[in-house]
């Protein structure tokens, strides 16, 4: 059952009373900003994409006696076939190069593959501050002071 809330013209609808509260004093924090500051926020996220089915089961429809027919059968990898992470950023007009990582993302391939290859030589080139969710390779200490040490503005 969700819980739906309003804040002015916005409608919340979320799991729990953290969670909305947390989303109110974002909001609360952030209502007076400008057009002109958003288009200096890089926002980014990441999506990962399962190369077979997402839960490994398939539906198989035939007739009877045809079970162990050669076009019934499909060959399966044991494994789950392995997934790639997409991560990108936009900026007002702006937006980052697209990256593609193999596998799962923990904190240290996201400093090597997306903060020190594509998010540090942005910030170089575009003043603006970094918008992105609480993924867990967002929020360990190595994440965190990886940040800091390039002068990298998060908004909070």
């Amino acid at each position: 059952m969700f819980n739906c809330y309003e804040l002015g013209d916005l409608t919340l609808v979320k799991y729990s009373t953290q969670h909305r509260n947390a989303i109110i004093a974002w909001v609360r924090r952030y209502v007076r900003c400008t057009r002109a500051m958003w288009s200096r926020v890089l926002f980014s996220d990441e999506s990962r994409f399962n190369l077979r089915t997402a839960d490994g089961r398939v539906c198989v429809f035939r007739r009877k006696g045809e079970r162990f027919a050669q076009n019934c059968m499909l060959e399966r990898d044991r494994f789950g076939g392995g997934s790639v992470i997409v991560w990108g950023g936009i900026m007002g007009g702006r937006k980052t190069d697209l990256v593609i990582i193999n596998g799962n993302l923990n904190a240290q391939g996201f400093v090597d593959n997306v903060l020190r290859s594509v998010v540090v030589p942005f910030i170089e080139q575009h003043p603006w501050c970094l918008m992105h969710d609480n993924a867990s390779p967002h929020t360990p200490r190595l994440t965190q002071a990886f940040l800091a040490r390039h002068d990298v503005n998060v908004l909070q």
